[in-house]
């Protein structure tokens, strides 16, 4: 006959209070030392609201709000790579990418804050850019019927 010696728990740190305790002999070995420990950690994981990125990173969210929100996080990226002078503007097609997304009034202050940008940083090229595409932008004026 084989006789078999379970070697004993040692101490455990309890995940809420970090309390140290013995575990018991049997079973899976336990997350906190009492049930109020678990209760207050399951308190605040149910409670606490995620952010965009906790939601992002669990995969909370269903995949067309990921996809939206992905799109959002990468284009409030691209502007301040722009701003910071990281992504030089190099072609009118980039400031049309950069606006498309945003709302007719937005669209005046956040080109108005680019250009301010890149003027504060003498970024001549950038500033010729909005320029370019300011004159691209302007339709001409219509002509005044003639007088019969």
């Amino acid at each position: 006959m084989e006789v078999v010696t379970k070697v004993g728990r040692r101490k455990q740190r309890c995940r809420w209070c970090r309390q140290f305790f013995k575990p018991k002999a049997g079973g899976r070995p336990p997350l906190f030392c009492s049930a109020s420990c678990r209760q207050r950690a399951y308190e605040k994981r149910k409670w606490t609201p995620y952010s965009a990125s906790d939601a992002l990173a669990r995969d909370l969210l269903p995949w067309a709000a990921a996809q939206r929100m992905r799109q959002v996080e990468r284009h409030a990226h691209m502007i301040e790579l722009i701003m910071t002078g990281v992504v030089p503007l190099r072609a009118p097609a980039q400031i049309d990418e950069v606006l498309d997304p945003a709302t007719p009034q937005e669209r005046t202050i956040l080109l108005q804050r680019i250009e301010g940008a890149c003027q504060r940083r003498a970024d001549d090229q950038s500033l010729a850019t909005i320029a370019r595409w300011r004159l691209s932008r302007q339709q001409p004026l219509p002509k005044p019927d003639a007088p019969a």
